[in-house]
């Protein structure tokens, strides 16, 4: 850009001495354009820190580098309007500006990150993925990732264990949840029951209390989910199978967005002192192996919320972002 400002300001020099009353505009014109890389060298150093209190508004200036870059463009094109026979500088002109421009195009291309857990509803997660696809439609160059604050767990319908002593005979508990069954060598089993209309989503205990040889009471804990279906499983261990699991389950409820890349990366909910899911963060990483602390962060809203709403409020604190706002509300581009 400072290369741009630069050849502006040679071009008008090149031609000054034959329309000596247009010194003061060309002086005037440097100091300008002086003022403008200051100031843009200034806005680029001065970056604010998260605050997670409210939306995050990094930005905070009267005019972005295209509308300055415009200004300055048109400025110059009046100014060349007092001089005949220059094409030459005219198309360098016209097509640094045009370089620019596409410059500023491959930069637009923000990330949103779709912060949830495990708990995070599929219907959330579904609407976000259709929703994301349309703004991809209009904006190739924008990116998706969904962060999870934790491991999904896996779940079965049968567990197995040891109480660690013995019983003098073999036993089958019943609950409500399920059946136990526990042998003389302390080995036991659980199947859970198929139970309907669970509330989704929550976790539950099973508790057995068992008398062993010695008299002394021993209690085994079942560890309980009723998942996204209303089917009641046992929680067991993270596996890799419970991340297979969970993004299994997810397409199968219709999530549809191929391009969008999941990851558990607890030290960002960290960093950004994130404890309650689900939330958005707008920011742009210019690597392209995204390593996220050296991305830039512009904007973070928490709460149940669609893209369509964040990109709302986004635009009503910048205006530049109207445009994918927009987008959203047009619909797929085909």
């Amino acid at each position: 850009m400072i290369k741009f400002f630069l050849l502006l300001t040679i071009g008008i020099f090149l031609y000054a001495d034959s329309k000596s009353d247009y010194d003061k505009y060309l002086n005037k014109q440097l100091k300008l354009n002086e003022t403008i890389i200051n100031d843009l060298k200034t806005n680029s150093e001065n970056k604010k820190k998260v605050d997670i209190s409210e939306l995050l508004d990094f930005q905070n200036k009267d005019l972005t580098k295209r509308e300055i870059i415009s200004q300055e463009f048109q400025k110059f094109n009046e100014a060349l309007n007092y001089f005949d026979n220059i094409p030459n500088i005219k198309n360098q002109i016209n097509t640094m500006y045009n370089d620019y421009n596409q410059k500023l195009d491959d930069k637009d291309s923000f990330t949103i990150i779709y912060l949830v857990s495990q708990n995070t509803s599929y219907a959330s997660l579904k609407k976000y993925s259709v929703e994301f696809e349309v703004l991809k439609s209009h904006f190739p160059n924008t990116q998706s990732k969904i962060f999870l604050i934790n491991y999904p767990d896996d779940y079965t319908d049968f567990k197995d264990g040891n109480i660690n002593t013995k019983i003098f005979k073999d036993m089958t508990y019943k609950s409500v949840y399920g059946v136990l069954k526990i042998f003389t060598d302390g080995n036991y089993t659980y199947k859970v029951n198929n139970i309907k209309n669970l509330v989704t989503n929550t976790k539950l205990i099973d508790t057995f209390t068992i008398i062993d040889i010695y008299g002394k009471n021993k209690t085994i804990n079942i560890d309980l989910k009723v998942n996204s279906n209303g089917e009641l499983k046992v929680i067991s261990e993270f596996t890799p199978k419970g991340m297979y699991r969970y993004l299994t389950e997810l397409k199968e409820y219709g999530f549809q967005s191929p391009s969008t890349k999941f990851h558990v990366h607890p030290l960002v909910f960290e960093s950004l002192n994130l404890k309650v899911v689900p939330a958005y963060l707008l920011t742009y990483c210019d690597n392209e192996d995204f390593r996220y602390k050296e991305c830039k962060n512009e904007f973070l809203l928490r709460g149940n919320i669609t893209l369509t709403e964040f990109l709302k409020t986004v635009s009503n604190k910048d205006k530049n972002y109207d445009k994918y706002y927009t987008a959203l509300l047009s619909g797929k581009k085909e």
